[in-house]
């Protein structure tokens, strides 16, 4: 019983380690992923070691052969556990854990092929064992055990999969023959699993030892066998992938079956059977494989014998249109871009005869992607010489593209598109210019990504670019005047113009403001080339349209510039306005430059006009209308001239006035108190005037110099040296007066004083010295106290007093001339006192010659001061010769001299006393000096200006013969101005120049105030 039962366990504990392994399974279902992992390995390892302590505790079981080969099946089993155990661990690791279940294996196998070399199941560890080294990589024990098996078990149920591993070292090691020996023991079984991979590897094997026929035919098999396996559709689509490589070969090293037409029927022959639609894919598929391989190896012989027969045979097949693209593609790659258009051509055609969108898809995309490529090929050589050759293949593409398919075609539009961008950025413009106009015929049919307005803009920038290469578009536009004949222009070239035009101003670009700088250089060249007046219309339009944009402002210019030009003022300040009342301009420049123009126009227009009450009245508006301070001054000068000019000098000095409050600038300034100075000057306010003039001068920096002239002799007029010294001292300012002014007014200034702080000798030099319109002045400064002068200095002094008188300034000889009068008689009269005391006559001869000598001397200077024409100083100067005359013919008899010899001596002071006579009875024709109030009379004042007549007054109360003269120069000369001079001569000078005075009352031309002073004075006119 205890045997029976000892029996019982010993049976179940066997069977439970044979089923233990199933029990992985149960276990691994439990836990996650990599717990499934870890708990079969440790399972089985607990199996194995169970049934390893089995072997052990039982060494001789009969079944102990059976359980070692189940103890491998254990190893192989934790083998394919390990491998795929790698969440966690290292490859290195996971690896190693296979390894050594393998090796496990082997070692167990090795153990049972030792123990029981002639058991039933040493068949199967020797092939178990042969797998286990072809894992481990230890291929000689592999093929050595596969060949045991094959020579001591050649009906082993798994012998086929031994002989595949064979095979496939042996082809491994290039042992192609001995490979086949293996396959071709397969061959023999087709019901064999391995028999299509047999058929497989031996059609590699023989391609390998280039026997193509034997290759083909073995694919030719394996493809009949696979065709009636319709799962296993993946195999056969490589097997034909192979045909096609295989038949290639024999093309390539020149089989002598193979043919490219026997290549596309043995393709039809395998693949293209009308009763299995399943089947006829795979004959595009091989055709595209061969055609593929013939390209990449440059068969192009071959390729075009292939496509004739495709196109000609099988012109519904797809890839007949794969393959005249796959042509086109090869002579594209090679740049021989001769053949390109021919080649799509026949490509186009058999894309017709398909008639199938996506055929015509991939055609439009290879062609598109030809382009691109051209195009990026083209733009990274554009500075290149060869250029045009990369060019032109790139419109004849576009072209034929253009022509094969319809404009309504995006593919095609937009590689018209490109063709024109191209162009443009190589500055190839009337390329681009044709192709952007080709896109905007009327059948185009745009995609979304391209508007027209994008597309007119290009046209017209491109075209431009094509004006500008004719030298017809000018960086600065000359202006000139709106009649003025426009340039010539070739005929050739005015018709681009005017096509371009078309362009600019269609109604879309013109909405488009990308354009207005062509819309601008467009009216421009109208301007200078089409028609004038048209473009000056179109540019005013523009301008105002556009008024915020920088090109408005420059049409604006060119409008008013022309105008300018054309002197157009009305039409100047019209435009004006109307750009003004505009107020987006966005330039203050540009608006106060048209201020400005308008400001100038409305003066021009003002200044043109002849009626004062419009004049005036258009001043009014333009201080009104412009608020701009600087042309509120221009119109406010405006004013104030056409009020002086209308001598309204009241209303002309209040606008100046008013003027004056500004903040002017420097010519402004100049001007308003250049006006003041007139204003004052007429209203009779000389020293207001005069005010003004030298603060024009100041501001200028004296740099007019008549007009400092004219400010000295006011204020010599006035007496007012303090403003005159600053003047004076200013030795750039006198550096430009002519006749030596300030020198002059110095030197009237020294005589004026009561007495001179410079010495006689530096006196008596300046005589000699000084310019000739001065000498005058130093000889009276002289001769003040004569008679202290040594005798003969006071000769000299007269005689070059007498010279130079006449080069004395006119006003200078008025005011000076009853100073002159007395102290040239006065010094005569000295001369003649000392003439006996510095020579007197004794009966000694030599005393007679010194008297006679010293005569002479008096006649000759007597006889120059006679020369001055004042008969005051004439007739002092007889009487006095006459007295020397008549005191030598006393001293004379004194000493008893000849009568005879005195004689001469006697005439002459007979025909002395003669002159003398007439001359007083000149004098008593006019004793009756005209009094002062004579010159303040009714009829005086009728005739002085009503503005001077303060300063007249003033003149005569000041007793300022000089500033009165002045004041009678500046009224217009007429029939009373001699008159007036004459009363200014017989008034304040009077026996100094009374005569003279009368003299030119009675030469005055004859009027009714002649005849009136006539008979106050007694008939002076008799």
């Amino acid at each position: 019983m205890s045997s029976l039962k000892q029996k019982t366990l010993y049976a179940l504990e066997v069977i439970f380690l044979l089923l233990s392994a199933f029990s992985l399974s149960a276990v691994a279902g439990t836990v996650p992923s990599k717990g499934k992992e870890l708990a079969a390995i440790h399972t089985q390892e607990q199996s194995i070691q169970k049934l390893r302590k089995f072997l052990k505790d039982h060494p001789n079981d009969p079944r102990e052969p059976d359980f070692l080969v189940r103890l491998a099946d254990l190893y192989f089993e934790k083998s394919g556990i390990s491998f795929q155990y790698t969440e966690g661990e290292s490859v290195k690791t996971s690896k190693k854990y296979y390894t050594d279940a393998l090796t496990q294996a082997s070692s167990v196998l090795s153990e049972m092929i030792r123990k029981y070399p002639s058991h039933v199941s040493t068949a199967d560890a020797y092939f178990k064992r042969g797998k286990a080294y072809k894992e481990l990589k230890q291929i000689a024990s592999s093929r050595a055990d596969y060949l045991k098996l094959l020579a001591t078990y050649p009906t082993y149920y798994r012998l086929d999969s031994a002989l595949m591993d064979l095979a496939d070292y042996a082809q491994e090691d290039n042992h192609h023959e001995e490979a086949l020996r293996y396959l071709l023991q397969i061959e023999k079984n087709e019901a064999s699993q391995y028999y299509t991979m047999a058929l497989h590897k031996a059609a590699w094997s023989y391609f390998n030892m280039s026997n193509f026929a034997y290759a083909i035919r073995y694919l030719k098999k394996e493809t009949l066998t696979y065709q009636d396996r319709k799962s296993e559709l993946p195999y056969l689509e490589s097997a034909y992938q192979d045909l096609a490589l295989f038949y290639f070969e024999a093309l390539n090293k020149k089989a002598g079956f193979a043919e490219v037409s026997d290549a596309v029927s043995l393709f039809q022959e395998l693949s293209h059977d009308q009763a299995d639609t399943q089947k006829r894919p795979f004959f595009g598929l091989v055709i595209m494989r061969f055609a593929k391989l013939l390209k990449a190896y440059q068969l192009s012989n071959e390729l075009d014998q292939l496509k004739a027969i495709l196109m000609k045979q099988y012109d519904q097949l797809p890839e007949t249109m794969e393959v005249a693209m796959l042509i086109y593609e090869y002579h594209f790659d090679r740049h021989e871009y001769a053949k390109l258009t021919t080649l799509l051509g026949e490509a186009d055609q058999i894309r017709k005869n398909l008639n199938q969108p996506a055929i015509s898809s991939k055609y439009e995309q290879a062609i598109s992607q030809s382009l691109s490529q051209l195009h990026e090929l083209v733009m990274k050589n554009k500075k290149s010489t060869e250029l045009d050759q990369l060019l032109q293949p790139l419109v004849q593409l576009t072209d034929f593209l253009r022509d094969h398919l319809s404009t309504k075609n995006s593919t095609t539009v937009l590689a018209l598109y490109a063709m024109a961008e191209t162009s443009f950025s190589i500055n190839r413009f009337p390329t681009a210019t044709k192709y952007y106009s080709e896109l905007l015929a009327p059948e185009v049919v745009l995609p979304a990504s391209l508007s027209k307005s994008t597309l007119l803009l290009r046209l017209v920038s491109s075209r431009y670019q094509e004006l500008k290469a004719m030298n017809l578009i000018q960086d600065q536009l000359k202006i000139v005047k709106r009649d003025q004949a426009i340039n010539e222009v070739k005929s050739t070239e005015k018709a681009a113009v005017l096509e371009w035009f078309t362009w600019v101003f269609d109604p879309i670009t013109v909405q488009n403001l990308d354009s207005v700088s062509f819309q601008l250089e467009a009216y421009k060249l109208k301007y200078s080339f089409i028609n004038r007046n048209e473009a000056l219309t179109g540019l005013e339009q523009f301008a105002l349209q556009n008024s915020s944009l920088d090109e408005a402002r420059v049409a604006a210019a060119i409008v008013l510039d022309t105008m300018t030009a054309s002197q157009e003022w009305k039409n100047i300040y019209d435009l004006s306005q109307k750009i003004l009342a505009k107020k987006n301009w966005k330039d203050g420049k540009f608006t106060e430059k048209t201020q400005d123009m308008a400001a100038d126009a409305h003066l021009k227009l003002t200044l043109a006009s002849t009626d004062s009450a419009e004049v005036l009245s258009r001043t009014k508006d333009c201080i009104k209308q412009f608020k701009n301070a600087k042309i509120l001054l221009q119109c406010k000068l405006i004013q104030a001239k056409t009020w002086v000019g209308l001598k309204q000098y009241s209303e002309g000095e209040h606008a100046l006035v008013e003027l004056s409050k500004s903040a002017l600038q420097d010519d402004d300034l100049k001007t308003v108190v250049l006006m003041k100075a007139e204003v004052h000057q007429k209203q009779g306010k000389l020293t207001l005037a005069v005010q003004e003039m030298e603060h024009y001068l100041e501001i200028t920096k004296y740099q007019d110099a008549e007009m400092a002239k004219h400010v000295l002799q006011i204020y010599w007029f006035q007496r007012n040296f303090k403003k005159m010294q600053p003047m004076l001292s200013n030795t750039n300012l006198c550096a430009k007066f002519e006749n030596n002014l300030c020198e002059q007014y110095l030197t009237a200034y020294a005589l004026s004083q009561p007495s001179t702080s410079k010495a006689y000798s530096h006196v008596f030099k300046q005589t000699v010295k000084a310019p000739k319109n001065i000498v005058a002045l130093w000889a009276l400064i002289a001769l003040d106290q004569s008679q202290k002068l040594p005798f003969q200095d006071r000769l000299v002094l007269l005689q070059r007093l007498s010279t130079h008188w006449e080069n004395l300034d006119a006003f200078l000889q008025i005011q000076f001339l009853d100073m002159m009068k007395n102290r040239v008689n006065a010094t005569i009269e000295s001369v003649v006192k000392s003439s006996t005391s510095i020579a007197p006559i004794t009966a000694d001869e030599s005393s007679i010659e010194r008297r006679m000598r010293l005569l002479q001397d008096l006649d000759q200077t007597f006889a120059k001061v006679m020369k001055l024409n004042w008969m005051e100083i004439k007739f002092s100067t007889l009487t006095q010769l006459q007295t020397v005359y008549q005191q030598l013919t006393v001293d004379l008899k004194r000493i008893g001299t000849p009568d005879n010899l005195i004689q001469p001596f006697i005439k002459k002071q007979t025909q002395l006393a003669e002159a003398a006579q007439q001359l007083m009875a000149m004098k008593t024709q006019s004793k009756d000096n005209v009094s002062q109030t004579t010159l303040m009379d009714s009829i005086v004042k009728e005739k002085i200006p009503t503005a001077y007549w303060d300063e007249w007054s003033s003149a005569v109360k000041q007793q300022k013969p000089d500033y009165l003269y002045y004041l009678i120069s500046l009224r217009t000369e007429d029939e009373y101005s001699p008159l007036l001079r004459g009363l200014v001569l017989t008034s304040l000078l009077g026996e100094t120049a009374s005569t003279e005075g009368y003299e030119m009352i009675k030469t005055a031309p004859e009027t009714a105030w002649k005849q009136a002073i006539a008979q106050q004075q007694g008939g002076v006119s008799k």
